[in-house]
């Protein structure tokens, strides 16, 4: 499927694959940043 173009757009299944994965990256990193609001709607800190 590598080097097709992904349904809707312009971009290859590879592309959309590393677009995804980059993003991903992102929320992780948010995530395990303590204190932030994605850190405390994941570990339920903000409902406490």
């Amino acid at each position: 499927m590598e080097g097709t173009t992904a349904k809707g757009g312009d971009r290859t299944v590879a592309q959309c694959r590393a677009a995804l994965l980059s993003v991903l990256k992102d929320l992780s990193q948010e995530i395990a940043t303590s204190g932030s609001e994605l850190n405390q709607l994941v570990t339920g800190s903000r409902f406490q």
